[in-house]
């Protein structure tokens, strides 16, 4: 089996984003993702619409952990869903993001293939939100090399 996938994703207020983003995870090439999704206390209906897939990530057979807390933040929320990851590989994404079809499936290649590295980053796309097919600008990070010749001078 692959590798399991664990996608953290703090969520405040996200009803109007929240299903564009699970329908992105639903729409993986990679077959063995869970997602913990911790909602920072939000007072809109993002708790009935994450649980709404529940059915959906079971029938694909991906794994949907909901967990609620009062509102403290991302970082305290990212700090629960830490508590609650069970994979092999972990990635965060927000929840008004979504992934291209491909992104978990590149992003495990990627790291199977190249042990030497604990990491990887991708470049992220702004899109238009009317149009989700209009790229207004990539938004490309520092290639991996450096991040690494840092990392390893930090260890």
């Amino acid at each position: 089996m692959s590798p399991l996938v664990s996608i953290m994703t703090p969520c405040y207020n996200g009803e109007n984003f929240v299903g564009r983003y699970l329908d992105s995870v639903l729409a993986q090439t990679y077959d063995n993702i869970e997602v913990v999704i911790v909602d920072d206390g939000s007072t809109d209906k993002t708790a009935e619409t994450i649980k709404s897939y529940t059915p959906k990530f079971a029938a694909k057979g991906y794994k949907l952990i909901y967990a609620y807390k009062e509102n403290g933040g991302a970082a305290s929320a990212i700090n629960v869903a830490m508590e609650l990851v069970t994979g092999d590989f972990i990635t965060w994404l927000d929840s008004d993001d979504f992934f291209t079809n491909d992104s978990i499936e590149k992003r495990v290649n990627f790291l199977l293939k190249n042990p030497q590295y604990d990491f990887c980053i991708c470049q992220m796309y702004e899109v238009d939100e009317n149009n989700l097919t209009k790229i207004k600008s990539i938004w490309r990070r520092t290639p991996p090399q450096l991040i690494m010749i840092l990392f390893s001078q930090i260890y």
